[in-house]
């Protein structure tokens, strides 16, 4: 044991070789200083606004040629690399004296050490100065609002909701269907709202399907983006009526807007303002459990309960019935992964600068509140 020890420890030793931490250290100091760069919000909006649309434009553009999800590519070939290390590490605790197999653990420990070094610093290239820009401000000052402005905006998207769910197409059982290039849709409806947002014009990275959707059910995920790898994702067993939103969400996360509220928000208004039916259906049904949610705590006993249509509350549901049906039979499973997932998607969200977390995502009430006053009240 205390030979195995003393050879893993000639092994560090080694990694860390004159030659190779200078490297290290050449890359690692790069990422200091960028970071260091884009703390300046001046500097980080003027990339924001300049640079970083190139790098949608061109390296966006060859990752949509890759016709299956990058980010699942390379979640595959980190499980596989990581499977593949450990049994090299416990094998050369038996076969340490071989000369080769020394050689063999001392490349892939360098080439590891290299790459997860070389995707920090693409990481503070792309993502850095996005998360250090604010993105949606109003001419408008936040302000306090009443019970009863959050009851008239409830109401009115509520009412809205109830308007639409009949004008949408369905088939003879009554299930919404979309006969359209939803995607398509989605990147025209995000269009609509550039004059406003000048952040969504130009290119959109091609959005792709998860390939292991059903297990991305599990840890309740309808969509993930991915900034360094320009990878933009959407779950198969989304359903229908929340698909729109779901795919302008990641859409609007993949043009700057990081914050889960921000981008519920450009999310609800590039829907409602859209010219297809369906997506402004999906644009309300995204946000009316939100604001009812925050009109019930503000009222707390004195709370009405606005009636919809049946048919409605079904539509609000964010996983097709075939993945309810799933989830409902592994339901302990469910549970677990659905709290795994919570707690990394919260402390993602942390890292990533927001200290609400994951409540994050309720926050769009706020903007909501912003936008529509001076309009409902």
């Amino acid at each position: 044991m205390k030979k195995c020890f003393k050879k893993i420890t000639d092994l560090l030793k080694y990694i860390f070789s004159f030659k190779f931490f200078r490297v290290c250290s050449i890359i690692f100091a790069i990422n200091i200083i960028l970071i260091l760069i884009f703390i300046n919000k001046g500097i980080s909006s003027w990339y924001v606004n300049n640079v970083y649309p190139l790098i949608i434009g061109s390296y966006g553009r060859i990752v949509s040629f890759i016709p299956i999800s990058l980010l699942e590519i390379i979640y595959l070939l980190g499980i596989i690399f990581g499977c593949v290390l450990f049994v090299s590490l416990i094998i050369f605790c038996f076969k340490h004296k071989s000369d080769n197999y020394k050689k063999y653990m001392k490349i892939t420990a360098k080439v590891s050490t290299i790459a997860l070094l070389s995707a920090l610093c693409l990481n503070t290239i792309i993502f850095e100065p996005i998360k250090n820009t604010s993105s949606i401000t109003f001419a408008k000052e936040k302000r306090e609002y009443t019970t009863l402005e959050i009851k008239k905006l409830r109401d009115y998207l509520f009412s809205k909701t109830e308007e639409l769910h009949d004008k949408i197409d369905r088939d003879e059982n009554g299930t919404p269907m979309y006969l359209y290039d939803m995607d398509k849709t989605a990147i025209e409806a995000l269009h609509n709202i550039e004059d406003e947002f000048p952040k969504l014009k130009g290119y959109y990275p091609k959005a792709k399907p998860l390939v292991a959707s059903r297990l991305f059910t599990f840890f309740q995920i309808l969509g993930i983006t991915e900034f360094t790898l320009m990878s933009v994702n959407y779950n198969k067993d989304t359903s229908v009526t929340f698909l729109p939103n779901t795919l302008t969400h990641e859409y609007a996360h993949i043009k700057g807007y990081v914050k889960e509220d921000e981008a519920n928000f450009i999310a609800y208004l590039s829907c409602i303002k859209s010219d297809d039916v369906f997506f402004q259906y999906s644009g309300y049904l995204s946000v009316i459990y939100y604001v009812d949610n925050d009109y019930h705590v503000s009222s707390k006993e004195n709370y009405v309960k606005y009636s919809l249509p049946e048919v409605c509350y079904n539509d609000a549901d964010a996983f097709s019935s075939e993945a309810y049906e799933a989830l409902k039979k592994n339901e302990e499973i469910s549970q677990v992964l659905g709290d795994i997932s919570s707690t990394v998607t919260d402390t993602t969200i942390k890292i990533n600068g927001d200290e609400s977390g994951i409540a994050s995502y309720s926050y769009v009430v706020s903007l909501l509140l912003n936008y529509y006053d001076g309009i409902l009240f």
